[in-house]
Order: C-alpha cells, then sequence, then structure tokens
C-alpha cells in the first residue's frame, strides 16, 4: 500500500491566458504580459510597463455539526 498526497498526483496546471490555450497550451514560450508569471518568469524580462495582477484566493468551509446557522 502507497500513501500519496494530491500533490504528488499527475493533474496539468490552470491556464491564465486564453491565448495561449489556444495556441495548445504553449504559454512557457509565448505568455506575454502578467501570464508570464505563471507560465515563465524570465519573460517578464521583455516587458516594457509595470504590471500587478492579483490571485484569486478560494476556499471552502464545512459545518459537519451545524455551529453556525
Amino acid at each position: 500500500m502507497a500513501l500519496t498526497s494530491n500533490i504528488a498526483l499527475a493533474a496539468p496546471f490552470g491556464t491564465f491566458d486564453p491565448r495561449s490555450l489556444a495556441m495548445g497550451g504553449t504559454g512557457v514560450a509565448s505568455g506575454t504580459g502578467a501570464n508570464a508569471s505563471f507560465y515563465n518568469p524570465a519573460l517578464l524580462a521583455n516587458e516594457q510597463r509595470v504590471i500587478v495582477e492579483f490571485p484569486i484566493i478560494g476556499f471552502q468551509v464545512a459545518d459537519p455539526d451545524e455551529l453556525v446557522s
């Protein structure tokens, strides 16, 4: 029996750019703008402007004992 975490399972990374998705997931070579930081941070050296992007953080809460009504 092997114990593994979900992180060790093979799963695709999220897609952050519709352009990259349309080109077959080529974000590593063609990421532009703020999306370059998700695929290949070295592409940020080609940017001529400052870009700030706020990540989306999600969470899920379970209340099996119904402590919150």
